[in-house]
């Protein structure tokens, strides 16, 4: 009851204030009894509309006057910037890192990336900052122009053959490329567990 009383007193201050602010700067006339009229009727209204909450429970209708003080927009239009910063510098470090693994990925010239799923966490040690939680790379093998005089020797690539996840029904076999998460971990300077790379057919 209180609150919505200190609300009351506190708006009808501001619209007194304005109708008094208004009338000194418009000229003498017949805008003064528009000033008058207008804050009358907004005093009128709200002055019914919180007796008939008070007493009646009739939830409040009618102009939303709520007056924000200067702190209170300032605070809320820097937490709306710095969300928005955020987000921005977050997806800037996701295009970089997905250009980073894929420039790295391609380097050697006998592969070429394919889909690449980065998962970010917040970092426990850095505040409102982010860091790769896992890294999954598909890659394929880079195409061989035929008409090429040199031919390159077969290479044999260590793997390590895993079994799809629970989830999965057709439990197809898949390859990771281990040789290349160990250029991805030394690139980024991420912890092995994080980094995975499939071959993809």
């Amino acid at each position: 009851m209180l609150d919505v009383l200190g609300a009351l007193v506190r708006n009808l201050v501001v619209i007194i204030f304005t109708a008094v602010l208004l009338e000194m700067l418009l000229p003498q006339g017949r805008f003064n009894n528009y000033v008058r009229l207008i804050t009358g009727m907004l005093v009128i209204m709200m002055v019914v509309n919180t007796i008939s909450s008070l007493i009646g429970g009739v939830p409040q209708e009618g102009p939303d006057l709520t007056v924000f003080t200067p702190r209170e927009e300032i605070d809320l239009l820097q937490e709306r910037a710095q969300e928005t910063s955020r987000r921005l510098v977050v997806s800037e470090y996701l295009s970089a890192l997905e250009g980073l693994v894929a420039s790295a990925i391609e380097e050697d010239g006998r592969w070429r990336g394919g889909e690449t799923d980065i998962v970010l966490e917040e970092d426990r040690d850095r505040p409102h900052q982010v860091i790769p939680a896992s890294i999954a790379v598909t890659v394929r093998e880079q195409e061989v122009d035929v008409n090429t005089e040199e031919l390159v020797a077969p290479v044999r690539i260590p793997s390590v053959q895993i079994n799809g996840g629970e989830g999965s029904g057709d439990h197809l076999p898949v390859t990771r490329i281990g040789e290349l998460e160990a250029l991805l971990v030394r690139v980024l300077e991420l912890p092995e567990d994080r980094i995975r790379v499939y071959f993809c057919d």
